[in-house]
């Protein structure tokens, strides 16, 4: 076809992508410490089902310990769709092998491990405190059925990321199971509480009586006993401060989302030669952010409708010369219920005269 003259070298456009979503920090990954495993080498494996586990015990991956743990992770309804385990060296602690797993493979956000022992949960509790991760640690130590939490973890009260599981029978996989419970349910949906039931977790040998459940209650130590058709069923659902575990993901999932969508935005806003002023026009553009994600979170039930609020700070010259826009963002947790009383009164006198 021959050329034909226009004037449409008249109009120059230049055209720019948004930029590519990236990857968002996943609620719905446990990992579990195992030592002497050799996971071919891998510090941290993901699997996507038993079958995957099993294979890896065949050709000597993983051991029978980690098959079992396996097992009652994906009994779990929903299913776990990813399921991590971590190899610990013998020479090192849970923390380093901790560490090292992150620096592999950050996908995971609860955290379980091999040992029952408090002095190593103890340990491994005070690094967790320090990262977004849930530790829960499962003891069948007697003095959790006492007035005091066990000498060995004097520190269980002051912690907000770890929660103990008791179980009097170390073998049986309690915290994986409720762990892995848990984290089928996608905070982005659904803001589900922890009080709940663990499936194909076999219950306490002996089961505690009034009083040492009390005392349960009272050492914040989660444990699971029947409830109707749920043979194992783990309340308070709490962390050692007595903090209901819901909220401490609430938190992080609000965290790392606005974190997330503030970055997007100011990296589409650089990507096309655009700024986002340090003016009240621009407090806008994340205000707009924030109140959009504080209505996902009353939708999916982490805070209470019309309870949550997001206000710009004026700004100052400090602000100004640091290039920062400042925010203040309240909301109240949606609490869940766990307990229940009714007073009923039934008589054979009429309390309706007039029926």
């Amino acid at each position: 076809m021959a050329f034909a003259a226009n004037h449409l070298d008249n109009f120059e456009i230049d055209a720019s992508l948004q930029a590519a979503p990236a990857s968002v920090a996943s609620f719905g990954i446990e990992a579990f410490i195992r030592e002497g495993v050799t996971l071919g080498g891998d510090r941290i494996r993901a699997y996507a089902n038993l079958d995957g586990v099993k294979a890896d015990e065949l050709a000597g991956e993983v051991d029978s310990t980690v098959t079992a743990a396996a097992t009652v992770v994906f009994a779990q309804q929903p299913t776990p769709s990813i399921w991590m385990v971590i190899r610990k060296e013998v020479a090192e602690s849970y923390t380093e092998a901790l560490v090292a797993a992150r620096q592999a493979d950050c996908r995971f956000y609860i955290v379980t491990l091999d040992s029952r022992d408090l002095a190593d949960i103890a340990l491994l509790a005070q690094y967790v405190e320090t990262q977004k991760h849930i530790l829960i640690g499962q003891s069948g130590d007697a003095g959790w059925l006492t007035p005091s939490v066990p000498a060995a973890f004097a520190l269980y009260g002051s912690l907000e990321r770890t929660a103990i599981l008791y179980h009097d029978t170390d073998g049986v996989f309690a915290a994986e199971g409720w762990g892995a419970a848990r984290a089928t349910f996608d905070p982005d949906v659904t803001s589900a509480p922890w009080d709940g039931r663990a499936r194909a977790v076999a219950g306490l040998a002996t089961s505690p009586n009034a009083t040492q459940k009390l005392n349960l209650d009272d050492n914040k130590a989660n444990h699971g006993l029947e409830l109707r058709s749920a043979p194992f069923y783990v309340d308070a659902g709490v962390n050692g401060s007595g903090r209901p575990l819901h909220e401490i993901v609430s938190l992080d999932w609000f965290q790392s989302r606005l974190v997330e969508r503030v970055a997007d935005t100011k990296l589409t806003y650089s990507d096309r030669g655009a700024k986002i002023p340090v003016t009240v026009t621009g407090q806008q553009i994340i205000l707009s952010i924030i109140e959009a994600l504080l209505a996902e979170g009353v939708a999916a039930g982490h805070f209470v409708a019309d309870q949550v609020e997001a206000v710009a700070v004026a700004i100052t010259d400090t602000d100004r010369s640091l290039s920062r826009l400042c925010f203040q963002v309240r909301g109240q947790f949606a609490g869940s219920t766990r307990k229940f009383k009714f007073n009923l009164n039934f008589t054979r006198d009429p309390i309706n005269t007039e029926a």
